[in-house]
């Protein structure tokens, strides 16, 4: 119920630039897409709506600021509310990496991106190094959807192939 106010709320609202709104028939509802990022950025969320993402500590809130063109970081629960542009769980997250992992905020996804400065190139991957990955049977293969950005998994030896979203 929340949800469709929120969609009542913003379906108005054209988003600031760089984003964009794009009508989905598939889940009858607006996906926002900001065109800074290649590739584009996609989310339901409107960009101007505050959110709670699950990187935030509580009661942290992310909130678009159409003056500047980025995401601003903000505790309402202190008087007056606490307003920054680094995000506030960046430093217990680094704290659980193992060494010699290194996490940085990309702004422009809204998401971690972890770093290992030791290999050459510096490796850099948006899932979490400490996250389990899990263990696939053979013929099972992990494969890369760009439109969700999201791993599913694929049987190949299925007829047809068998494809799923979670660990085979």
């Amino acid at each position: 119920m929340a949800e469709a106010n929120e969609a009542a709320s913003t379906s108005d609202m054209e988003p600031p630039r760089p984003w964009v709104r794009e009508w989905s028939d598939q889940y009858n509802r607006y996906a926002y897409i900001n065109l800074q990022i290649t590739p584009p950025w996609r989310q339901w969320n409107h960009p101007c709506t505050p959110t709670a993402d699950k990187d935030l500590p509580t009661p942290w809130l992310r909130q678009w600021d159409v003056q500047n063109g980025r995401h601003l970081y903000v505790n309402p629960e202190t008087i007056p509310p606490t307003r920054q542009w680094i995000h506030p769980g960046k430093e217990l997250i680094e704290k659980q990496l193992p060494e010699p992992w290194l996490c940085d905020w990309d702004r422009l996804r809204n998401c971690f991106i972890y770093i290992n400065p030791e290999t050459s190139p510096p490796a850099r991957q948006w899932d979490n190094p400490t996250r389990a990955v899990p263990v696939r049977p053979e013929p099972w293969l992990r494969q890369w959807d760009k439109q969700s950005r999201r791993f599913f998994y694929i049987n190949p030896d299925a007829t047809p192939p068998r494809r799923q979203w979670l660990g085979a």
